[in-house]
């Protein structure tokens, strides 16, 4: 959730990081299937999966119970 000041610029940048991720994710797939088969490509996705959890756990502020003004 973006305050009204930055929600446009914040919601752009928010849509640009997830379509490089995607990207990202599409063009590595096929080399990460060739090089550690299925179940190394998907591990490896789901090892980076268990990290962004601690980062998220660690940097992004709770928001419930807070009012979009409060931010």
């Amino acid at each position: 959730m973006f305050n009204n000041r930055i929600r446009g610029a914040a919601l752009a940048v928010a849509a640009s990081a997830q379509w490089i991720a995607n990207f990202t994710i599409t063009m590595t797939f096929p080399i990460l299937l060739g090089s550690f088969g299925l179940a190394g490509a998907y591990g490896l996705y789901t090892v980076s999966a268990l990290l962004s959890i601690f980062f998220v756990i660690k940097y992004i502020k709770e928001t419930c119970g807070v009012r979009l003004e409060e931010m």
